[in-house]
């Protein structure tokens, strides 16, 4: 069972949704060797934060 938080935020969380089923799936191919290629590709993004006044 996958639980997710009440919050959703698009746009990181469907941006990896290709690489995410593609490790997936390689795992399935092969468990010992999954191929994780995309994953090392991907970058986070832009995160900036503010205080609180």
């Amino acid at each position: 069972m996958l639980r997710i938080s009440g919050s959703l935020d698009t746009l990181t969380s469907f941006a990896g949704a290709n690489c995410a089923q593609a490790v997936v799936a390689s795992l399935l191919a092969d468990p010992h060797a999954p191929d994780t290629s995309c994953a090392a590709r991907r970058r986070p993004p832009d995160f900036t934060a503010s205080a609180a006044q």
